[in-house]
């Protein structure tokens, strides 16, 4: 536009324009006019731009407005979060000044239901409690042991209606020393500590005590309940726990013995967790070498950290099962249980791996036990030249040595052979007949050593004549 307007203006370029008897330039002012009124009329494309302009200026606006109104909100909502917090520090501070009035007995052991206090709009909730302190170890006298209360730890706590659930309440803690002489030499206290069996606390659980005087309360948060300022002397303390809690040796928890010295403060700790089950099942290898499933009539478990190391389930030569479930049992953080089939004279010790496993709380687990394998046969020959034709229905007696002469009693099949050849690590004396009433024969075996997983062998031959291994008369 510049290069345009020097060049109309310029009367070099416009002279041979100009009208005769015309005064110099005046034409050019004239066209210079023309160029400017035609240049400054907008072009149709110049107006849509400038509607665009306006809509960009006025969502810019409405932004900006909408975000010093949502600061504007935050920061309301901020100030009204510190006012609360500031109110809620002057109630608890208040309520300080009130526990610190009390005295000193009232103050031992304090737990006070949730009490309003209403300031403005506004309801807070104060929460009072107090806890002995061992000087010692400057902790809460919640652990096993014994020892002295030597100061008190009072707490205030103050909630409200806004506060949020990641926020913190407001709490101010402080201590109150006991006056000398302030509580009497011949009381003491009593913490009750329940943990698990990975010695987490463990809350709710309901103590009641007799003795030279009855209290009941339940164990908090960390797991402790305390009886302050009760006269010294035996209590028994019964705990009440929900249903399914046993103690190490898979008992249900039972009344305890716990004695308080005066002026001193005694711990009693109980370890009960939820049961756990152990399902036990078991294996052989058959006749045929391949590994199958077995039958068993007794197992015996085994925990150290039980009171009675090994417990024993079902009975010895008494009826056979395919699994055992050994429930309840207190589930061991660290230690494992051990299984093995039969009594505890049966226990293979080092000779082999037995399985093990750690049983879980309210949940179970699995263990396969395998058994030694006895292969009976019985034939219908005089001796092993002779063997003759399985013996089919054969009666064969089988008496543990070991494990209080327990006997247990099988009929061949039609292989002469028995169904389940598994049985627990130990010595037998082993006999076989044909059950005849007329002409019975037997054979017999005696200190027979059952303790190899790949199996023992006894061949049988109930044959008659003067060749045969087997005698007259039956296994009865």
């Amino acid at each position: 536009m510049l290069h345009l307007l020097k060049h109309w203006a310029n009367p070099d370029r416009i002279g041979v324009c100009r009208p005769k008897g015309a005064k110099a330039g005046a034409l050019a002012v004239r066209w210079v006019g023309i160029a400017l009124r035609r240049d400054s009329s907008p072009a149709p494309s110049e107006g849509g731009f400038a509607l665009i302009e306006v809509v960009v200026s006025a969502l810019i606006a409405v932004t900006v407005a909408g975000g010093v109104m949502s600061l504007l909100n935050v920061s309301g909502r901020a100030g009204a979060e510190l006012r609360h917090r500031s109110q809620a520090y002057s109630i608890a501070q208040e309520d300080q000044a009130r526990l610190r009035g009390l005295q000193v007995t009232s103050l031992i052991g304090i737990s006070e239901p949730p009490r309003p206090v209403t300031v403005g709009n506004t309801t807070y909730q104060v929460v009072s409690r107090g806890k002995f302190v061992n000087d010692k170890t400057a902790e809460l006298s919640c652990s096993e042991g014994t020892g002295s209360a030597d100061y008190i730890q009072i707490g205030s706590e103050v909630t409200w209606p806004t506060l949020k659930k990641d926020r913190k309440a407001v709490l101010i803690e402080s201590i109150v020393t006991p006056p000398t002489g302030s509580l009497d030499p011949t009381r003491g206290t009593l913490v009750v500590n329940a943990v698990n069996a990975k010695g987490t606390p463990i809350s709710a659980v309901g103590v009641t005590g007799t003795g030279p005087s009855t209290f009941t309360s339940s164990t908090d948060a960390t797991g402790c309940a305390i009886f302050p300022n009760i006269p010294e002397g035996n209590y028994t303390v019964t705990p009440s726990y929900a249903a399914g809690f046993v103690n190490k040796d898979g008992e249900a928890p039972v009344a305890k013995t716990q004695g308080v010295t005066g002026g001193g403060t005694s711990t009693l700790r109980l370890e009960y967790d939820q049961a756990g089950t152990l399902d036990v099942g078991f294996s052989v290898r058959n006749y045929s070498g391949t590994i199958v499933a077995s039958k068993a009539d007794s197992i015996v478990y085994v925990n150290n950290q039980m009171k009675v190391a090994q417990k024993t389930m079902g009975s010895p030569g008494g009826t056979e099962k395919t699994s055992f479930a050994i429930t309840p049992l207190y589930p061991f953080a660290t230690s494992a249980y051990t299984v093995f089939a039969g009594c505890a004279k049966n226990d293979p010790e080092a000779s082999e791996a037995k399985p093990s496993a750690l049983v879980p709380a309210a949940g179970s687990t699995s263990a396969t036990v395998r058994l030694h394998p006895l292969y009976v046969n019985v034939w219908t020959g005089r001796n092993s030249s002779n063997k003759g034709s399985a013996f089919s229905a054969a009666d064969v007696w089988i008496r543990d040595d070991e494990c209080s002469s327990a006997l247990r009693r099988f009929a061949t099949n039609s292989s002469g052979q028995l169904d389940d050849p598994g049985f627990p690590w130990s010595r037998y004396d082993v006999c076989a007949d044909n059950q005849s009433s007329s002409s019975p024969r037997r054979q017999r075996y005696f200190d027979v050593d059952v303790k190899n997983l790949n199996g023992t062998t006894l061949n049988f031959y109930l044959g008659s004549g003067t060749s045969s291994a087997s005698e007259t008369g039956s296994c009865s």
